[in-house]
């Protein structure tokens, strides 16, 4: 797991140029999402992909560990909540999200990976 270097950084490593501090080390045995992906960076906006114009360009998934008596339901609260206080700011992107579907909706890991064979487990 890297982030981008600070100024106290001390283990670091460059990555296509950019100088980044290791903040943590997995287990050899740890494959996650996938045994071939070895390296984590920090999720990023270009600035052209923060402005207003590129807003629902982008889509993601995230992986957070919750804080302990947070559920994925109080999760999903609030990423609604923050998703209307930006149409409250942002009202002319109200129709796309209402048309696109576009939330913020968390679930356990273990559910989401073994809903397909959760019957026969």
């Amino acid at each position: 797991v890297v982030s981008p270097r600070s100024q106290t950084c001390c283990d670091a490593i460059r990555l296509n140029g950019e100088i980044y501090e290791v903040i943590g080390v997995m287990p050899p045995s740890f494959a996650f999402p996938a045994a071939h992906i070895k390296l984590w960076v920090p999720f990023a906006f270009t600035p052209e992909q923060q402005t207003i114009d590129e807003r629902g360009n982008e889509y993601s998934d995230m992986v957070a560990l919750l804080k302990p008596g947070t559920t994925p339901e109080m999760l999903s609260a609030d990423c609604a909540a923050i998703i209307e206080q930006n149409l409250q700011v942002y009202p002319k992107f109200r129709p796309w999200v209402e048309s696109s579907g576009f939330t913020g909706i968390a679930q356990s890991f273990l559910e989401m990976e073994t809903k397909e064979v959760r019957s026969m487990l």
